[in-house]
């Protein structure tokens, strides 16, 4: 038997000794994980992508900032605020 198959109990390792209805009920098991694998990762994905557009918005709002300070000449009580050039 494979080694994938070493973290399953020994009577379900031996799929050939198993009758064909627990065989199919482990097929959808499988399935059901895969889904649920495909469902996490497709989570993770949108996190992902949220949070790189939370940061491009970050930035963005960063450097109005910065360009409204330089404008009313904040930055002289404010220096802190400004990126270091």
């Amino acid at each position: 038997m494979s080694e994938n198959f070493r973290f399953l109990a020994p009577e379900k390792a031996d799929l050939s000794r198993q009758d064909p209805f627990r065989v199919a009920e482990m097929a959808l098991e499988i399935q059901i994980e895969r889904m649920h694998i495909i469902e996490a990762m497709n989570a993770r994905d949108a996190v992902v992508q949220r949070l790189a557009e939370a940061y491009v918005s970050i930035n963005q709002k960063n450097a109005t900032i910065e360009d409204l300070l330089r404008e009313k000449g904040s930055y002289k009580i404010f220096p802190c605020l400004l990126k270091q050039t």
